[in-house]
């Protein structure tokens, strides 16, 4: 038998077994008991504080038999043998994989665009239920931690795209960060570039106003960073037309075919910047657009 675990966005289990057979339940508080197993170090806990955990509002005798009814509960719906309950101690015996686990490894190993596919929602999102008041807080506090992951990843990866010309998708996963967290100036900066970036000047202006509407509802003193980044989008003008480019245009919201050397002449750009000379040389035939990738990596 296996065990699959989504913590990440929703809260559901299931199991499948030697013939293949599937077998799912979610929410309720037996899928949160086996979430908070496979999430803590060594995967097992004391009966007692199982019963405390979800039950704290009945008294000890009670809790207990609750939590006799949910490992009933458990082998009726997803099988036998997923805990092991010998003793006081109840653990997780079976293999299992969830998908919590998946986006720190893929975070651990900076592979940023794993992590953020990894992360479809807040950690077990909206659980609620009499008695489970320690439950909640728990989740609470590993859920902040998964969300501080996650603006993390998703920063790395949206300043990689933009060191890659990739603009609009830089622009739409700053979005997802801003939405995950809105207190976070951070990913309101994080926008406010990547939209500057991309030359969208209209946008910009745009989520400068909200930004700092936002602030001023949530009665937030903005960081000096977020000031900085504010005037800096509304001074950020817009994508030019094609009649009006010229050598001192903006940078063009779309590199299309030009995404790799757009990412190696920033690249050499940052290693002169760090101390080592550089000469590179751009060679292409005549009207391919040697000028146009120097212009936009100039406005970079």
């Amino acid at each position: 038998m296996h065990l699959t675990l989504k913590t990440l966005g929703t809260l559901e289990a299931s199991t499948e077994d030697a013939h293949g057979v599937m077998r799912t339940l979610a929410r309720g508080k037996p899928v949160a008991m086996l979430a908070y197993l496979a999430c803590i170090p060594g995967h097992k806990a004391s009966r007692e504080h199982l019963a405390s955990l979800l039950w704290g509002d009945v008294d000890t005798e009670a809790a207990r038999q609750n939590l006799r009814q949910t490992l009933w509960y458990l082998k009726k719906k997803l099988g036998d043998g997923l805990l092991d309950g010998a003793g006081d101690m109840l653990g997780l015996v079976v293999p299992f994989s969830c998908d919590r686990d998946e986006f720190l490894q893929a975070a651990h190993r900076a592979d940023f665009a794993a992590a953020v596919q990894r992360h479809p929602g807040p950690f077990i999102p909206d659980f609620a239920a009499p008695g489970a008041a320690e439950f909640e807080q728990w989740s609470e506090l590993e859920r902040r931690r998964l969300t501080v992951t996650f603006l993390r990843c998703a920063d790395a990866l949206a300043r990689q795209w933009l060191g890659e010309g990739k603009f609009r998708d830089a622009q739409e996963l700053a979005r997802q960060a801003r939405d995950v967290d809105p207190m976070d100036q951070a990913s309101w900066r994080l926008l406010l570039e990547a939209l500057v970036a991309g030359s969208d000047g209209l946008g910009a202006t745009s989520e400068a106003e909200h930004f700092e509407a936002f602030l001023a509802r949530e009665e937030q003193e903005p960081e000096a960073a977020s000031l900085a980044a504010m005037r800096m989008a509304r001074r950020s003008p817009s994508a030019p037309s094609a009649q009006d480019a010229s050598p001192s245009s903006t940078i063009a919201a779309e590199l299309v075919g030009r995404e790799t050397e757009f990412s190696h002449v920033l690249a050499a750009w940052e290693q002169v910047r760090g101390g080592s000379p550089r000469v590179m040389v751009v060679s292409a035939a005549a009207g391919l657009g040697k000028s146009r990738l120097l212009r936009d990596v100039q406005a970079r």
